[in-house]
């Protein structure tokens, strides 16, 4: 029964990759249209105005005039809410019980670190015309120090910057190339998933720049917003919700299939097995410094259209953790208690 219905529903997951990167390719006409226009075209009462500025380079790679409050709102939850929270979360939670709750309490001091990066950050990008984070560091080293010291200094930033930038494609790479094939039963594989997956957004950023990214993130956002909206009520009146989960996890039956997960889900924070407060605490600082870290999160604070998009924007955000992340973590805390015997996913995205 379960092959013939994942068999029946391949017609409707290529429909919606087809329509996915369709709306992408569109993202990316659109934002070229933009970025090289000052015109405007009119339909009705709808008016499409065109964005470019002086600077072919601000155009592209700044957004122009600058993101309003709906587009950066949702490129910033598409950036912090991606690949991991579709796929690594869940598995998380199914693995290891209660305790992915930890990444909620990271939420906090994550968006406390970008309270206090944030407004300065922002008004010295819209003063000096600053991009990138490494043109911060050039620009405050030029001036106090001799040249030499200021081009190294955005070299070596440069270099160091690629880490962060590294870990997080890996992340969302990793996550394309194992969920395609499992949506289409293995009839496209992994490496061609992450190979179209690579010529599209190579498109798309070339073509439509940040400005592209940004609108495709805001279609990925309603993704989110509406996936996470639909499966709490799924959840809760096709599967039981939370009730079953406390019943099935705290049953002889869950212990004696697998009693490492029956720990996981009943002993939280366990005594024993190295999660403790400082466990809790280092989990939190290192994904804190790491959020922080992304030149592509800190890149979207130079190029808000003002201040009040952020206050908006970020104010916005802090239900989003409570809200997309938890519902992954339900995915998977509800998975557990219907897929008892099998054992926890990928290790590359289930471990911590």
């Amino acid at each position: 029964m379960l092959h013939t219905a994942m068999s029946d529903g391949n017609d409707a997951v290529y429909a919606i990759l087809v329509i996915y990167f369709f709306v992408i390719i569109c993202c990316s006409f659109l934002s070229y249209w933009i970025n090289t226009s000052t015109s405007t075209i009119r339909i009705g009462s709808f008016a499409l105005v065109g964005d470019r500025v002086n600077s072919l380079t601000k155009s592209y790679l700044g957004a122009g005039t600058g993101l309003g409050f709906l587009v950066f709102f949702f490129t910033m939850c598409s950036s912090l809410f991606s690949g991991y929270t579709v796929s690594g979360i869940p598995a998380e939670a199914y693995g290891r019980g209660f305790v992915a709750i930890r990444w909620i309490l990271a939420g906090v001091p994550i968006y406390g670190a970008f309270l206090l990066l944030t407004p300065r950050l922002h008004a010295l990008g819209k003063s000096r015309g600053y991009l990138s984070i490494i043109e911060f560091i050039f620009d405050r080293y030029a001036v106090s120090s001799t040249p030499v010291v200021a081009h190294a200094l955005r070299l070596i930033s440069l270099v160091c910057l690629q880490l962060p930038v590294f870990t997080y494609l890996i992340t969302q790479f990793t996550g394309i190339g194992g969920e395609i094939p499992v949506y289409t039963r293995g009839e496209v594989s992994g490496l061609a998933a992450l190979l179209t997956a690579a010529i599209i957004l190579c498109f798309l950023s070339v073509l439509g720049g940040l400005r592209g990214v940004a609108y495709t993130d805001v279609v990925q956002g309603f993704a989110l917003v509406i996936g996470s909206l639909v499966f709490f009520c799924v959840q809760h009146v096709n599967l039981g919700g939370m009730g079953r989960v406390a019943e099935v996890t705290r049953s002889d039956a869950f212990l004696q299939a697998d009693a490492a997960k029956y720990a996981a889900f009943n002993n939280v924070p366990r005594e024993e097995g190295g999660w403790s407060m400082a466990a809790l605490s280092s989990f939190v600082l290192k994904v804190t410094i790491a959020a922080t870290m992304f030149p592509h999160l800190v890149q979207r604070l130079f190029v808000a259209k003002n201040t009040t998009v952020i206050r908006v924007g970020f104010s916005a955000m802090n239900i989003t953790f409570f809200f997309i992340q938890f519902a992954s973590m339900i995915s998977g805390w509800v998975a557990a208690a219907y897929f008892v015997d099998t054992p926890p996913p990928n290790p590359l995205f289930a471990g911590g």
